[in-house]
Formats: C-alpha cells, sequence, structure tokens
C-alpha cells in the first residue's frame, strides 16, 4: 500500500536531484595568469634562426611575379616546415 503511494514520489525526487545537478556549470579556472605568462613574451620564437634569402621577379605571359625565397642557413642538419605565403588583393609580397 505504501509502496504504490511511495514509488512515484521517489521518482520524482530522483528527477528533481538529477536535473539540478545537470544544471549546475562547472567550475573554469582563472585564465588571466596563464594569459599574462603569455603576454610577457608574446610572439617572440624561442630561437632565432641565421637565414638565407633569394628574391626574383619571374615573367609569364607579360606579367610580373615577385618570388622569394627564405631558408634556414647554418650547420645544423634539422627539419623546418615549408611555409608558402600567397598574398591576398592588395597585399605586397614582402609582407
Amino acid at each position: 500500500m505504501y509502496g504504490k503511494r511511495l514509488l512515484p514520489l521517489l521518482v520524482t525526487i530522483m528527477t528533481v536531484v538529477a536535473l539540478g545537478a545537470c544544471s549546475r556549470q562547472p567550475v573554469r579556472p582563472n585564465p588571466e595568469p596563464q594569459l599574462r605568462e603569455i603576454q610577457k613574451t608574446g610572439y617572440v620564437p624561442q630561437a632565432h634562426y641565421q637565414t638565407t634569402s633569394v628574391h626574383e621577379v619571374w615573367e609569364h605571359d607579360g606579367a610580373s611575379i615577385d618570388a622569394s625565397y627564405v631558408a634556414p642557413s647554418g650547420a645544423k642538419a634539422e627539419r623546418f616546415p615549408l611555409i608558402v605565403f600567397l598574398p591576398g588583393l592588395g597585399e605586397q609580397s614582402t609582407a
């Protein structure tokens, strides 16, 4: 007799508790200390490398194309990523 009345009440209480637990936002850490640490150096590289650069102007179908080649130089045989810069409209190729 009590089981029939108690079961809907228990289901209701459990549903309210479960929904209450899901409605809380997680506590997020304060990003300020990390931001201050990053702002100290910004985009300053950790190491500086000597480079060799070549700038040429190529002619193709009557149009001149600026081409630049910049590569690290030195005694170390390291692997570096290849970066291709394609300037958009109005941008300089030497940017």
